[in-house]
């Protein structure tokens, strides 16, 4: 605090004084104390105390203050002066203990040392000094005081320059307070420049405490000014733990000056104080984003009476100001109220607050124990903690050093002098509950918010935006889904276009039949036009009165064919609600069960094609209804939703992309057919052509049914509400449902532990949904694809064509993290209530975001979170979700009340660990008994089965809070009358046994023999669970009546020793099973009772919403990005096979790279890190072969077994750590690089191992360099971060001497590999059939691929490839980044897309032709148990896109990649080596196959942040700069901590000059550029590189062309093949500067690069526009007949023996006729024994075995061989050799391959 802000406080403290406001404070001589006398605590410091005491590790009272000093610090010269500071101040050299009378006392101490640390970081490189200087003060100010025996100050003086330190000062808030500071400096200073320290005349125990009858009388004002007290405010963010060790960080901002300046005017205008001004403005923020209209506000202050000045201690206080906030209050009102109550709390701060908090817990009844158990908020005022004024010193503060210590969770400092100067604001939070990024989002908004409410202060607060524009504009893009370009439709058009493409294939099934698209379709006609012929038409309602069925499905279909809606009625519904439903809609045809059918036998002679608008009474138009659905009413009055066809077939065609249900799934529909999640269940999979399995009536009711029924069905997509799948989890039967692909939840919320529990034991597709009926099905999604960490699964982002706004009551955007109510808008809302046309108005308003359009509010409370995804909250009114059904409590309530004995009734959802259970409470009429069963039954009579409370409790009168509010706590629970263990004791042990199987469902000790099932909190889905839970423990099969028939454990114990006893003869009483062990009747019992939920429709439940993807797909049709058809893709789990492992594909093809070209670096992953801090060398050395010895893929050799390579796992590894010592170099930094670059070269033997080689590079005590290099077989960039983390644990356990305990890995890499075999080889199995499938889509995909892509080279393509690179680099701003996603969002393209169809344009604006592939990784860690796993699951696919048809925009082009990039993912798990086998591109070592350039992008890498290894040292993974070129072109592009991008392109030196390099990345920025800015832009403008000619210039005409090129003299044309054609006709005889002519399309003739190498001999043509039809594999016709020469009939001999063929030719290709990797490598050895010298690099140059042979003849193979032995031995010798790269062709492995290697290591098993 500022001098000038002390003496403010000073002069207001005396002015109450003055007026009689304040009691006087008076000073007493202080007196004479000696070592080791007490005194008592201050008031104000017993609350510090007590929570010291309470929690001696809390630090949260801990004050840190960082201090940067700059001169000639004298050292020795501040630690005396401190020293005599210490002397001075008793409050500094005291402890603080219990005394023996049970108070607190100050120790005072004579004689003791100030604690006084030094550190010199002079020696360390500024990178490293800053991270050490990071770690000691975190280490210095995370370290309590024990208050007992340390002095409560302790100093830290750090030197890291030559005129530099910087200083750590941790003193306990028990000593200090913010007027203490100045003090503390001000001695400090003048002790440092030699002053004496007088002694003080009066102590800080010497100050006379207040007058007790003052604080008495403070007290009684703060007791009856916070009665009632108020509620605490929803604040933003996550829902804490309630944790007592608070974690808290902080985010600042500058408040503008002209802001500054606006508070200041608003508080001289309504004669206030500044700081008056900022509390009613935090009084208003706080208003608007919890809508809080009552609450309290901490405000810390200090209270120095007179003759204190001098003093250093604690003088501090709370006051809780209570605010008082309506939304039309305006700010001018606000800063008055809160001036005037500001003065009344400083009149009354005597009172301690503890003794407050104590007060208000004693009178109100209500929250006990700390100040936020009454406040979450607070505002303060600080100033600079500046240091002492030394001349030739500076001092700075830094605050990012100092750890944030909140009480509350959420504490607003003004930082700076309200007098004048700049001020900042800060906010301090709970980090449990904000992330940053959050809390920078709420400070933004506090700003913004200030800024508009001091500009207008006259204005009511509701009106002030919370965002300032760029905000709101971001916050906006987050509420709105993928925009989707989908034309309007009917469901009747999207059902009849899957008839028209599906006819064949199965639509329907049930326990009986199948029905056909076509026979659907049919019949559903025919039905439509009797249905016509009856007066049936557009605007027509039918009502269906009937369960799902067949008939159902033809109904509904037919009614929507003739054009009207239909009207589902659950025949299970209570007369009178049948009654209501018939009477408010007014159908014009209701039909049964029995009338469908009827009507369906009526119709068989009617016409059977498809009807048009001429057959109907009028046409059928998008706007027509489709169906009305009636949800619960809160006055007990249903209303019915009414959707046009328009909003639910935008809603279906939206949801294609999401991949819920495609063309060949089967879904089994779970929802009544009166409920919205039926319709999508239904009409979702007919529009896409799926077949839907229908169940029998109330199949949830019956497990064992539901559980054969999706085995048997074969059931792939299964809809269901969260506490459905919590039973379904609990059986036995739910791990033989390896059919599921996609399971979709909603309707309630989804808790963590349920969705971790399925990602556990599914490997299906989990997503978690969320939408009202009024928005159509579901709105928002999220993808549940990883273990969550939070109580309650997020409901995610908004779908495609729908917004997701959340609003506050003025209908402003919230920030993030602040709740907000969930307004849906978009083209799939419904039309409105059915005749409720004010209703209507009420819930459907105008969007004021969107002119034009409409949205509804829901009614549901969320918050966003800095994701995007939204996390429910509640509901601001009486409509609750339970067990997926949505409800209005007041429905319920109003049908107990028309009960005659009921005078009053409200029903509250009660939580509780078993579930949300309804429970009614009815207040009975004047004279009358109350039967509650009686109540419970009416209601059951006028309301559907899920409308039934669980309970009925009668009351005598309604409980209310202080507030008037109903007091929900002072409810009675059923059973909650009776104590736990009360009522008689189980005992039998029938009785024990059930008792406890009720304990473990309701987390209940002492369940009582008596107790009641539905009492303890028992509801229908519950029920589920324990008829499972009775199954198993008895061994039989129990009927789910059971215990509806049977509440109590007695009842239920009876009843099943009464089943096992007539059933089997056998008395379990008299048995004594003990607890746990099951009853064997040999067989199965089937009591032949069918299982009804006691009248419950389970399957009636609210979907919800469907697991809709976030990908928008514009306005292209994705037509080709579809599973194809097949069988469902085989699970990977654990393999029981003990035999040898086979390698992966990715294995085999690096296996024969080695074989193939011997071992080398270039098969290396390098990891390079820095450790900063002191290091335990040993401690790592056991880190690393702990890691080792975790992951069995660090312990894997390779070697040959039976012919074929296996893995090899050792049992234990030793990883040797070696150490290179660096710091004695001139350069120990570059010594280092030199060292890490050795270390980098090393060469593995994969037979020998281990292949993990680490090497420590010291370059000082408090610098290394640790180098981890594995051989890729073993490793790959998905396992990095496993790695990292286990070797940081591992390192932690052994430098503290104990044995790391690791997380196990449930799946093992063999288990990997095995799958791939078992997928992908071809024996027939159902796997296998599976995998050939997939590998038949790439084989269509990738049809007659072009045989190479070549962009502007500066010289033809070598036989061969070296992997020497020329780099180029460049980056992407923040803003062009940002700018990209919001085009990526409009278009449907994530960042990924964006940048794939940046640089496929830009490859076409090079030349690269209209079909072009490009290749990028796949990290392969989709299926469960994979994310922890270290091996190498990578995979590579190929993106290919299709750009002809133009012109296109960038923007098109962008989509057309977006549907390329998903073909090719949603088959990325084809090893690509299959991929080339099955292509069977033309193979050369000149180019990779398939694609030549790849695209690897990835997020801000978690790597690249440090690790703690210790509170010392910590590790940091430094970036590998990428110069290796292994294919033409490689892009390698990375998010940057700023947000924005950095890119590397490295090409191919054999190919391409430095300078074309960075021409070409600069053709990639500027289309990324134009992405971002002008997606209109065309797509195929063509560029010109350097001295280059294109159709831009020469128009395609041959006379300009040769004109130019004379003129000019380019290097590189590109034009149309007629074009280069005529050039020798059109006067060019030269062009001796051409090096190149680039084809601008197909059409090239056989001799046109003769023509032109004729003009230009050093040229050569590229040709992108031609395609290689790949060989046909296994064409055993002879081609060019048999051999010539002796060479040739030998090669061709020794081929057909290890093929097993005959008829192989001269003119025949090695690969054509089945050859592959391993038998080149035999075909070598087998010729060598012939005597012939052959390479098996020979094999790969020469297409033909004529070529082949002739190069033999020439001996070229023992040219090759004596390089090979050459190079071995230099490596052996430790000469540096260049790597030769083995040959790209050698990823292609067959199918005879792999039958070969399969054989043999199954043979093994």
């Amino acid at each position: 605090m500022s001098d000038a802000m002390a003496r403010k406080r000073e002069l207001l403290r005396q002015r109450l004084a003055e007026q009689g406001l304040a009691a006087t404070v008076e000073t007493v001589e202080a007196p004479v104390r000696s070592d080791g006398d007490t005194t008592p605590l201050a008031v104000a410091q017993r609350r510090l105390w007590f929570v010291s005491y309470r929690d001696p590790a809390d630090t949260s009272l801990t004050v840190p203050v960082a201090l940067r000093v700059t001169g000639d610090l004298d050292e020795e010269k501040l630690h005396h002066a401190f020293e005599a500071v210490l002397a001075r101040h008793e409050t500094l050299r005291a402890t603080y203990e219990l005394g023996p009378d049970g108070e607190p006392v100050m120790r005072h101490r004579a004689g003791v040392s100030l604690p006084w640390t030094t550190h010199d970081l002079t020696d360390l490189d500024e990178r490293a000094r800053q991270r050490r200087l990071a770690v000691l003060a975190r280490r210095e100010f995370s370290t309590p005081f024990d208050l007992t025996a340390d002095v409560p100050i302790r100093l830290t003086l750090i030197r890291t320059g030559a005129r530099e330190h910087v200083l750590l000062l941790a003193a306990h808030h028990i000593c200090v307070d913010d007027a203490s500071w100045p003090v503390l400096f001000a001695d400090v200073a003048a002790a440092y420049r030699g002053a004496d320290l007088a002694p003080l005349g009066v102590q800080y125990a010497d100050v006379a405490p207040a007058v007790e009858t003052a604080i008495d009388a403070d007290v009684a004002y703060w007791r009856e000014h916070l009665s009632p007290l108020p509620d605490l405010p929803i604040l933003p963010g996550a829902e804490t733990t309630g944790s007592d060790r608070r974690r808290s960080d902080r985010v600042m901002r500058e408040i503008p000056v002209g802001v500054a300046a606006a508070v200041a005017s608003a508080a001289s205008t309504q004669a206030a104080t500044p700081f008056a001004a900022y509390l009613a403005a935090t009084w208003a923020y706080l208003h608007r984003i919890t809508g809080a209209n009552d609450f309290l506000v901490a405000v810390p202050v200090t209270a120095r009476p007179a003759g204190a000045e001098d003093l250093i201690g604690y003088f501090g206080n709370s006051l809780l100001v209570r605010a008082t906030v309506a939304p039309t209050d305006s700010f001018a009102e606000l800063v008055t109220r809160a001036g005037a109550e500001l003065s009344e709390a400083l009149a009354h701060q005597s009172a301690p607050i503890d003794q407050v908090v104590a007060a208000i817990s004693r009178r109100d009844g209500g929250p006990r124990g700390g100040l936020d158990t009454l406040v979450s908020s607070s505002l303060s005022v600080r100033g600079e903690v500046r240091g002492p004024q030394i001349d030739g010193l500076e001092w700075e503060p830094l605050d990012e050093l100092g750890a944030a210590a909140g009480q509350l969770p959420l504490e607003f400092s003004i930082v700076g002098d309200l007098g004048g100067g700049p001020l900042g604001l800060e906010l301090e939070y709970d980090t449990a509950m904000l992330d940053e990024p959050t809390a920078r989002g709420l400070l933004d908004s506090a700003i913004a918010f200030l800024a508009a409410i001091t500009a207008e202060p006259a204005t009511e607060i509701r009106r002030a935006p919370l965002l300032d524009p760029t905000a709101l504009d971001d916050a906006l893009a987050a509420s709105r889904g993928p925009a989707h370009d989908v034309a309007e439709s009917t469901l009747t058009a999207m059902i009849e276009s899957a008839v028209y493409w599906r006819g064949d294939r199965v639509a329907l099934i049930d326990d009986e039949r199948e029905v056909s698209y076509r026979e659907l379709n049919a019949t559903a006609n025919r039905l439509a036009v009797h249905l016509v012929d009856q007066g049936v038409g557009p605007g027509d309602l039918v009502g269906l009165r009937t369960g799902a069925s067949i008939d159902f499905v033809v109904a509904a279909i037919a009614v929507l064919k003739a054009g009207a809606a239909y009207l589902p009625i659950d025949p299970d519904y209570p007369d009178s609600r049948t009654e209501f439903l018939l009477e408010d809609a007014a159908p014009r045809l209701v039909l049964d069960a029995d009338g469908i059918a009827a009507a369906i036998a009526a119709s068989v002679d009617r016409p059977a094609e498809n009807l048009t608008d001429a057959q109907r009474r009028a046409p059928l138009r998008p706007a027509d209804l489709a169906y009305v659905i009636y949800t619960s009413g809160s006055t007990g009055v249903p209303k019915g939703v009414a959707v046009p066809h328009g909003a639910i077939a935008d809603h279906l065609l939206s949801a294609r992309e999401l991949g819920i249900a495609d063309a060949e799934d089967r879904l089994v529909l779970t929802s009544s057919v009166s409920f919205d999640a039926s319709v999508f269940e239904l009409f979702h999979s007919l529009c896409v052509g799926a077949t839907v399995v229908l169940p029998k009536p109330k199949a949830l009711a019956d497990i064992p049914y539901l559980a054969d029924l999706l085995v048997a069905k074969q059931v792939t997509v299964m809809h269901m509400v969260p506490s459905m799948l919590t039973t379904l989890l609990s059986i036995p039967e739910v791990k033989q449902w390896t059919t599921l692909r996609s399971v979709p939840v909603g309707g309630e919320a989804l808790v963590a532990d349920v969705a971790n529990a399925f990602l556990t034991n599914f490997s299906a597709a989990l997503s978690n949904n969320y939408g009202p009926t009024e928005a159509v099905v579901a709105a928002t999604h999220f993808p549940v694809d990883r273990a969550q960490d939070v109580p309650v699964v997020p409901i995610g982002a908004p779908n495609g064509n729908v917004s997701a706004y959340l609003l506050d009551p003025a209908l402003a955007v919230v920030p993030d993290g602040v709740v907000g109510e969930i307004y849906l808008g978009g083209p799939q809302l419904a039309r409105g209530y059915l005749r409720r046309p004010a209703l209507t108005a009420q819930r459907f308003i105008a969007d004021p975001y969107a002119p034009g359009q409409r949205l509804y509010r829901t009614g549901d409370l969320a918050r966003r979170r800095a994701d995007g995804a939204l996390e429910f909250v509640g509901r601001a009114d009486e409509q609750v979700k339970v067990r997926g059904f949505r409800i209005e409590l007041g429905e319920i309530a109003a049908a107990a009340a028309t009960h005659p004995d009921v005078a009053h009734a409200l029903v509250i959802a009660d939580e509780s660990a078993a579930g949300t259970r309804l429970l009614a409470y009815a207040i009975a009429a004047p004279g009358a008994g109350l039967d509650v069963d009686a109540v419970r039954d009416h209601i059951g009579a006028v309301l559907p089965a899920y409308m039934v409370p669980d309970a009925v409790i009668a009351i005598d009168e309604v409980p209310q809070t202080v507030h008037g509010k109903l007091d929900r706590d002072a409810l009675p629970r059923p059973g909650a009358d009776r104590a736990k263990g009360a009522g008689r004791a189980p005992q039998t042990p029938t009785e024990h046994r059930v008792a406890a199987i009720f304990g473990e469902l309701f987390s209940r000790d002492g369940v009582a023999a008596d107790d009641s099932f539905f009492d303890l909190g028992g509801h229908s889905l519950l029920a589920a669970r324990l008829v499972t839970a009775l199954t198993a423990e008895f061994g039989i099969s129990v009927d789910v009546k059971l215990p509806f028939d049977h509440q109590t454990v007695e009842g239920l114990a009876g009843a099943l020793v009464a089943l096992v006893r007539d059933e089997v003869g056998v008395d379990l009483d008299e048995a004594g099973t003990p607890a746990g062990a099951g009853v064997d009747f040999g067989a199965d019992v089937d009591f032949g009772a069918d299982v009804d939920f006691g009248g419950e429709a389970l399957g009636d439940v609210d979907f919800g919403g469907a697991a809709l993807g976030d990908i928008d797909f514009g306005g292209e049709a994705l037509a080709a990005a579809t599973i194809p058809a097949g069988p469902v893709r085989p699970v990977l789990e654990p393999s029981a096979s003990t035999g040898d492992a086979p390698l992966s594909f990715s294995q085999l093809a690096m296996w024969f790279a080695d074989r193939f070209a011997g071992s080398g670096a270039h098969g290396n992953v390098i990891l390079l890190a820095a450790i900063d801090g002191p290091i335990e060398t040993a401690a790592l050395s056991a880190a690393l072969s702990d890691v080792a010895n975790h992951h069995e893929s660090l312990r894997t050799t390779f070697t040959e077994r039976n012919g074929a390579p296996v893995q090899v796992i050792a049992d234990q590894a030793e990883i040797g750590l070696l150490q290179v010592d660096v710091s004695t170099s001139r350069d120990p930094e570059t010594a280092a690089q030199a060292a890490a670059r050795d270390a980098a070269a090393h060469v593995f033997d994969i037979e020998t191992g281990p292949l993990v080689a680490a090497t420590l590079i010291r370059l000082s005590d408090e610098q290394h360099r640790l180098s981890l290099v594995f051989h890729h077989m073993v490793i790959d960039h998905g396992s990095v971060a496993i790695v990292l983390n286990d070797l940081v644990a591992a390192y932690r356990a052994r430098s503290i001497g104990t044995d790391p305990a690791l997380a196990p890995i449930p799946l093992r890499y063999t288990d990997f590999a095995r799958w791939q075999h078992e997928v992908f080889t071809a024996d027939g199995s159902p796997a296998a059939q599976f995998g050939s499938a997939e590998i038949d889509q790439w084989r269509t995909q990738l049809a007659d691929v072009p045989d190479e892509i070549l962009v502007a080279p500066d010289r033809p393509r070598p036989t061969a490839l070296s992997q020497d690179g020329v780099v180029a680099d460049f980056a992407i701003s923040p803003a062009v980044r940002a700018q990209l996603r919001a085009v990526g969002n409009r278009l449907g393209v994530t960042e990924f897309m964006a940048l794939s169809g940046a640089l496929t344009v830009a490859l076409h604006r090079l030349g690269a032709g209209d079909d072009i592939v490009v290749g990028t990784p796949s990290l392969g860690r989709t299926d469960p148990g994979t994310q922890g796993l270290v091996g190498l699951l990578a995979n590579m696919v190929a993106i290919r896109t299709d750009l002809t048809g133009g012109p296109l925009t960038v923007g098109q082009a962008l989509q057309r990649t977006r549907n390329a990039v998903l073909e090719a993912f949603a088959h990325a798990d084809v090893p690509l080596e299959r991929v080339v086998e099955a292509v069977n591109p033309r193979r050369t070592r000149a180019r990779n196959p398939l694609f030549q350039v790849m695209l690897h992008f990835r997020e801000r890498d978690e790597n690249s942040d440090g690790r703690a290894l210790d509170d010392e040292a910590t590790l940091t993974l430094l970036p590998m700069a990428m110069t290796t070129s292994f294919l033409d072109l490689n892009v390698i592009v990375a998010v940057t901590a700023d947000g924005g991008l950095d890119g590397r392109l490295v090409a191919s030196a054999d190919l391409y000059d430095e300078e074309t390099a960075v021409a070409i990345a600069g053709v990639l920025v500027d289309v990324i550029t134009e992405a971002a800015t002008v997606p209109d832009a065309a797509a195929d403008a063509p560029v010109a590189l350097g001295a280059t000619l294109t159709v831009v210039d020469h128009g395609d005409d041959p006379v300009a062309l040769a004109q130019l090129i004379g003129d000019r003299a380019p290097r590189r044309i590109v034009a149309a093949p007629s074009t280069l054609a005529a050039l020798p006709h059109s006067g060019l005889t030269d062009a001796p500067s051409v090096r190149s002519w680039v084809l601008s399309g197909p059409g090239a003739g056989p001799a046109l690069a003769e023509t032109l190498r004729a003009l230009a001999p050093e040229s050569f043509v590229v040709d992108n526009h031609t395609s290689a039809a790949p060989a046909p594999v296994m064409v055993l016709d002879t081609l060019g007949g048999p051999g010539q020469t002796p060479t040739e009939t030998t090669l061709i001999a020794l081929l057909e023996e290890l093929l097993g063929v005959a008829g192989i030719g001269r003119e025949d290709n090695f690969f054509a006729v089945g050859g592959d990797s391993v038998i080149s490598l035999q075909w070598a050895a087998k010729a060598a024994e012939a005597g012939l010298v052959m390479s098996p690099q020979q094999v790969f140059d020469f297409y033909s075995i004529v070529e082949l042979a002739e190069s033999v003849d020439a001996g070229e193979g023992q040219a090759l061989l004596d390089a090979a032995v050459a190079e071995q031995a230099a490596k052996e010798a430790g000469d540096t050799v260049a790597d030769e790269p083995a040959a790209m062709s050698a990823s292609g492995l067959p199918d005879d391959l792999l039958a070969s290697v399969s054989a043999a290591w199954k043979a093994q098993q």
